[in-house]
């Protein structure tokens, strides 16, 4: 199964406000601003996007409305994707976790993190891709390292999952990451 593939169809009531865009765009600045310039109302965001890159510099956006009426139950089970941004704070500023295999421990201890402040538990280690996103565009240009997580979740604490699948987990939401993204396990 593909990234793309991966994305849910919508089949029950906790995805229905879900929707898919199809961009094309070579800065992440460029879906940023184009998903901005659609969906904010009076410069108010009141939902969250994850951009999935599929191929031949596609694009699939996922947009969820934050007024979502959404209802987990203890011991629900469900497969999460998640486009992150991880980060460590050192020298009392956060920095993305950087690139490459070497990283991969500091990327799995910041989602078991998230995971036990936000009310589930990884039922696996999760499968991890990174990509570099390049804001070239913005008015300070900058890059961070994104990190895809792909794995399968228990709902532990219902209320508390609940506000992160709402609200978005980590930094930087208003570059596509933090938005859980569930499929019925």
């Amino acid at each position: 199964m593909t990234w793309a593939e991966s994305i849910p169809s919508g089949r029950s009531d906790a995805f229905e406000r879900d929707r898919v865009v199809r961009l094309v765009a070579d800065d992440g600045y460029h879906v940023h601003r184009l998903i901005y310039e659609a969906l904010a109302k009076d410069g108010v965001r009141d939902f969250l996007f994850a951009p999935f890159a599929v191929t031949g510099g596609l694009h699939v956006v996922l947009v969820r409305s934050r007024d979502v009426r959404t209802r987990f139950a203890e011991g629900q089970r469900f497969q999460m994707t998640l486009r992150a941004m991880p980060s460590v704070k050192t020298d009392g500023r956060r920095r993305s976790i950087g690139a490459g295999r070497s990283k991969d421990s500091l990327r799995l201890r910041w989602i078991r993190a998230r995971g036990r402040e936000n009310g589930f538990d990884l039922l696996s280690d999760p499968e991890m891709r990174v990509e570099r996103v390049r804001l070239e565009e913005a008015k300070t240009p900058f890059a961070f390292n994104a990190c895809i997580y792909r794995a399968p979740i228990r709902v532990a604490e219902p209320g508390k999952f609940t506000d992160a699948y709402i609200r978005g987990l980590g930094q930087g939401r208003a570059w596509g990451c933090g938005m859980i993204v569930l499929r019925e396990a």
